[in-house]
């Protein structure tokens, strides 16, 4: 969890202490993943997982939405008690990132949103395409995919 509040901490936005908070009182350092890294501080090592796979993928894409989509795209998976919230996780954590007044660019607001859909906006999105292929990696997803030997 320092590694990533160290690596949120370089980003200039509004609310972005506030979602910092929100990650150190809820329970998103020890919560898992529903179907993968299914363990205590799951979801972290995903998300670490995820931030690592977006940078090496990055091409011409803004470091701070590469943070922003690895760090946020699962953070409606994590609760804390008296927070009301509905919807899919991708739903909740935009929920979560605009109670915090933390501010995200349209792009990073669809990458987060889209980030499980099938969609062949790789042109017109590359950032969604980057966090989808690399949620998908980090989950076996791509894998399960792409390889036609996968579980064979």
């Amino acid at each position: 969890m320092d590694r990533i509040i160290e690596i949120l901490k370089t980003l200039d936005r509004p609310g972005t202490d506030k979602v910092i908070e929100f990650m150190k009182e809820s329970n998103y350092a020890k919560a898992s993943c529903y179907k993968h890294h299914k363990y205590r501080g799951g979801l972290v090592d995903h998300s670490l997982e995820v931030y690592d796979m977006m940078m090496s993928r990055k091409g011409k894409l803004p470091e701070s939405s590469i943070i922003v989509c690895a760090f946020f795209h699962d953070l409606g998976k994590a609760n804390m008690n008296g927070m009301s919230l509905s919807g899919s996780h991708e739903q909740r954590s935009i929920q979560i990132l605009d109670s915090c007044g933390f501010v995200l660019t349209e792009m990073e607001r669809r990458a987060i949103v889209n980030h499980h859909k099938k969609s062949s906006d790789y042109l017109t999105c590359p950032l969604r395409h980057c966090l989808s292929s690399s949620d998908m990696e980090s989950t076996g997803k791509w894998q399960e995919a792409n390889d036609p030997n996968y579980n064979s």
